[in-house]
């Protein structure tokens, strides 16, 4: 008989943003955030230590230009004046390959702050962004010369795009290098916990298929020692349910045994008990009603006395059945007279049994559910005796226990014996402690078993009070 597995909800995902992806792409998209934040920062030191070299070599190199112009205006003071401005253009002009001054000797009264004569000699290959972070140029140095009737105007203006475009070039290798570095570590982490994660997959998907009722998987044992421990823990698991799942066929296949013994024993009490003496009451009827005025008084009391002795048999026979399906003073008298009643019977089936009892009378106001799950353990529990345990001394004890933290007592039942006893490991699943366990467990309550060789057995049950509506 194969049973379908309760069908299960597929969980709900989220999609929305990271936690649309599984846990590689979050740890993988995760570094790359930090490397691009590191990223960020090193640029941002890179760009500061570029803007402080920048200031020193352009600072450096005006005031040097602006000594060396000094004193080239003192040394040329000595000199005529066309031979003397004529000496300070060539010596601006000596200036002119040089990469980080532009140095203009103009008419201050014509084009002394003509730009042009300092343009940028070529583009500049670094970004808007890395030379607005580089500003911080020092001021250009002027200086107003006169010679004679001459006047000259020396500018000694700072040129950093070259120095810019230097900076760029040693910090570009660095971000090159900085950002390889970052993909290869992502990449490299990406594939290693692609390589570590797969049996997390693996268990992911062996757990899908726990809940589909495949309890037979095998998984790997690789991954890190957490994965280790979780993967032996979901084959723990996959084995306890498919013991679980053997062990609910398995009582399940007893409880239609039980249904169906007691269907053959209601049959054959129909038929051979019941059966036959309605049969002999048919016939003693249908003998008396055959001879009419031919049987005398005494044949007819004898006739009908044999057909109240056949009647009161069968009411009996019926008592006995009805008393094995549900025993009627349950219902009418309450736990306590039942339970007196079953034992009565067992004293009176098992003579060599000292049979000792306390019943706590209190046990009356159990749930009508409740009684009869009590009676049916006290029933299943003489009976094992009977089968099993070859005792001269029963004890069978109902009552209530101590009140716990919140005042809640529980119903102590207690079947003992100084039978031959019996190993609980080995031998349990065949006395009909299964079926009792499973009753128990039920019902939310605690079985103890203690049992040894020699030893008897005492079971001991602990049940949640609940009381009989009113």
């Amino acid at each position: 008989m194969s049973v379908s597995a309760p069908s299960v909800a597929a969980p709900r995902r989220e999609c929305r943003g990271l936690r649309a992806l599984d846990l590689r792409w979050r740890l993988s998209a995760g570094i790359g955030l930090i490397l691009l934040a590191c990223l960020s920062l090193a640029s941002v030191l890179a760009i500061r230590e570029a803007r402080r070299s920048v200031a020193l070599e352009l600072r450096a190199g005006v005031s040097a230009a602006a000594g060396h112009l000094d004193l080239t205006l003192d040394l040329l003071d000595a000199m005529p004046d066309p031979a003397a401005g004529a000496a300070l253009r060539a010596w601006a002009q000596a200036y002119a390959g040089s990469r980080h001054l532009c140095i203009a000797v103009a008419d201050p009264r014509a084009d002394a702050r003509r730009a042009a004569d300092c343009a940028p000699r070529a583009p500049r290959r670094a970004p808007d962004w890395f030379a607005a972070g580089i500003v911080g140029a020092p001021a250009a140095v002027e200086r107003v010369w006169t010679h004679g009737a001459a006047r000259y105007a020396v500018r000694i203006v700072p040129m950093p795009d070259d120095e810019i475009d230097e900076a760029w070039s040693d910090v570009r290798g660095v971000l090159v290098v900085l950002v390889a570095m970052g993909f290869a570590i992502n990449l490299l982490v990406f594939a290693w916990l692609s390589r570590s994660l797969r049996p997390l997959s693996q268990a992911v998907a062996a757990l899908e298929r726990l809940r589909d009722g495949q309890f037979e998987t095998h998984l790997p044992r690789g991954g890190t020692p957490e994965l280790r421990r979780l993967l032996t823990q979901v084959e723990a698991l996959a084995r306890q349910l498919a013991g679980m799942r053997q062990q609910n066929r398995r009582l399940l296949l007893q409880r239609l045994d039980v249904q169906e013994e007691e269907r053959r024993y209601v049959a054959r009490e129909l038929h051979d008990e019941i059966g036959q003496h309605v049969a002999a009451i048919e016939v003693e009827a249908a003998t008396l009603v055959a001879a009419p005025g031919r049987v005398d008084d005494a044949a007819l009391r004898a006739g009908l006395g044999r057909i109240r002795t056949l009647a009161g048999d069968v009411h009996d026979i019926s008592r006995r059945m009805i008393q094995r399906l549900r025993p009627p003073t349950l219902d009418a008298l309450g736990l306590v007279a039942s339970l007196e009643s079953l034992l009565g019977q067992w004293r009176q089936r098992r003579p060599d049994w000292t049979l000792q009892a306390e019943l706590d009378p209190d046990c009356d106001v159990a749930a009508d559910e409740l009684a009869i799950h009590v009676f049916r353990i006290v029933q299943e529990g003489l009976s094992n005796v009977a089968r099993h345990a070859d005792a001269s001394h029963v004890a069978v004890r109902v009552g209530f226990g101590e009140p716990d933290a919140r005042g809640r007592r529980a119903l102590q039942l207690l079947v003992a014996d100084n039978g031959r006893g019996f190993d609980v490991h080995l031998r349990a699943a065949g006395l009909g402690i299964v079926g009792l366990a499973e009753r128990v467990d039920a019902l939310g309550g605690r079985l103890q078993v203690d049992s040894g060789r020699g030893l008897g057995c005492r079971l001991q049950v602990g049940l949640p009070f609940t009381l009989r509506r009113t």
